[in-house]
């Protein structure tokens, strides 16, 4: 691999976010059609992680449900998505921290340790007591304080902050960190003339970098995990479908490459062609490792990646969205013949 890193390259990545329209995706029993902004196919600088996710356009995590499952499990994922859970707030802080640490203070606030919320009864106490005005006050301070950041506690940061120490400490992954643009946001329309023959569908697709150091051909995705040991991060890696994942992201980018002379000149590469997970331990004592994904296992996940976008196109033109057969063209429901699987046989 070509470790050398560009860190004197000019990046002029000032494109604005511009929604061009919004677009119906799926039909929800609870309220009907749903629409999404709609971002041209380009490369955006200053979008929001919010912005990305809600934003039309399928992304890997999207497309990974059609390799095991229907359309109806993709649509419905789609349109209930939950608030931020614990993980992924913790994955967040973490990243920033390792990436972005100049940004820390300006999206999160660390919450006061001792500082409770007042009870329903303390709100709405007729006489309130000196002890509970202070409380109240103390809180509308912080609350003030706070403003549009992301509250989390001390002990989250705490967390977070021994994991990117390990990851900056380490030679191979703090060299990659040197220099780069993190979490950019990439959108391109998928079609298929360039793989099977058939150009009479495209599909938005889009991706988000963690990070790209631009003269490099590599991209960087940074990964939290219980174990960064070889085996078992090789398990999760093949579970989760993370070389799906790494396919999809190096056909974007690429198609985005090919299709935008700017974005070629700024990232200063004609194609990115490799993949490095750089991975921290969630757990003391935080040790990190970092893999590339091979050549056997991107063409893997390559294959896995272009069925789903097929799947997702006669999914679209089929009345059916639930499990069932493809003709060519469209999905319809089957009576599929059984076959157990042969480690599951015993001799008796």
């Amino acid at each position: 691999m070509n470790n050398q890193l560009f860190a004197d390259i000019t990046l002029e990545l000032s494109q604005e976010p511009q929604v061009a329209a919004e677009m119906e995706i799926e039909d929800t029993p609870e309220g009907g059609p749903k629409k999404r902004p709609f971002y041209a196919p380009g490369w955006y600088s200053d979008l929001s992680n919010d912005d990305y996710h809600s934003s039309f356009g399928y992304s890997s995590s999207n497309l990974k449900v059609l390799t095991e499952k229907t359309m109806a499990h993709l649509q419905y994922e789609m349109s209930h998505r939950g608030g931020t859970t614990e993980a992924m707030l913790k994955g967040q802080i973490f990243h920033t921290l390792t990436m972005e640490p100049h940004l820390f203070e300006q999206e999160f606030a660390i919450r006061p340790d001792g500082l409770k919320n007042p009870t329903k009864a303390q709100v709405n106490a007729a006489n309130p007591s000196e002890e509970t005005v202070t409380l109240l006050n103390a809180v509308d301070a912080w609350d003030f304080e706070k403003g549009n950041r992301v509250e989390i506690t001390q002990a989250q940061y705490n967390h977070a902050r021994a994991m990117a120490d390990k990851v900056r400490e380490h030679p191979k992954a703090a060299m990659f960190l040197e220099s780069g643009i993190a979490e950019q946001s990439v959108y391109s329309w998928y079609q298929p003339e360039d793989w099977d023959g058939n150009d009479d569908y495209r599909l938005m697709m889009k991706a988000r970098p963690d990070w790209i150091v631009p003269g490099h051909n590599v991209v960087f995705d940074l990964k939290s995990s219980k174990s960064a040991a070889y085996s078992d991060f090789m398990k999760q890696s093949r579970q989760l479908g993370y070389h799906f994942s790494a396919a999809m992201y190096l056909d974007i980018l690429n198609r985005e490459l090919k299709r935008n002379k700017k974005f070629r000149a700024d990232m200063g590469v004609f194609s990115f062609t490799q993949f490095v997970w750089i991975v921290a331990e969630n757990k003391p004592p935080y040790e990190v490792a970092c893999y590339e994904c091979s050549a056997g296992d991107l063409n893997e996940g390559a294959q896995l990646y272009h069925r789903a976008v097929r799947k997702l196109d006669m999914y679209n033109r089929s009345e059916w969205k639930g499990y069932g057969d493809s003709d060519g063209e469209q999905i319809t429901p089957n009576v599929r013949m059984s076959e157990f699987p042969r480690w599951n046989h015993k001799i008796v």
